[in-house]
This record gives C-alpha cells, sequence and structure tokens, in this order.
C-alpha cells in the first residue's frame, strides 16, 4: 500500500507492513521448518505405515502409543537397561 499523505494510509501502510511482516519473518524462522519437517516426516510415516506392506513397519500412531504405556507402566527403563548390555 501507497503512502497517501494522510493518518489513514500510514496506518494502512504499517499493518499491510506488519501482516506481510509476520509471514516473511515465519518463512525466515528455523524453528517453523524444523517443526514443518518433523510434521511432514511423520505425517509420511503414518500414511507409509498404513500400507500393509510389511508387518515390521507399523504407523508412528501405534509406535507412539505403545512409547507412552511403555512410559506409563516402567517398562520402558528396563527395555532401555537391557540394550545396554
Amino acid at each position: 500500500m501507497a503512502f497517501t499523505g494522510t493518518r489513514q494510509g500510514a496506518e494502512q501502510a504499517v499493518a499491510g507492513r506488519r501482516e506481510a511482516g509476520f509471514a516473511a519473518g515465519l518463512a525466515r524462522s528455523p524453528a517453523f521448518w524444523r517443526l514443518l519437517s518433523v510434521a511432514l516426516v511423520l505425517g509420511l510415516w503414518e500414511i507409509a505405515g498404513q500400507i500393509p506392506v510389511n508387518w515390521a513397519f507399523p504407523p508412528f500412531s501405534r509406535v507412539f502409543l505403545a512409547f507412552l504405556r511403555m512410559i506409563a507402566d516402567g517398562s520402558l527403563p528396563l527395555a532401555y537397561l537391557d540394550t545396554l548390555q
């Protein structure tokens, strides 16, 4: 938006720059791209796991739920100690 010389024009110009600045800042943010890449990988893992190609490749949702169950019942630390031997 071009500055028209009025207060309203100036306010519109600032608001336009603020909106464009947020989107541009988000696109330049390394955290945004990291979160997007993690979400993309986990989404692809879930889709690939739903295709019944191999029983040894479960979907991410089942792996995550098993992880939470193992934390809740205390078997995760024991299983981790077994792998250290």
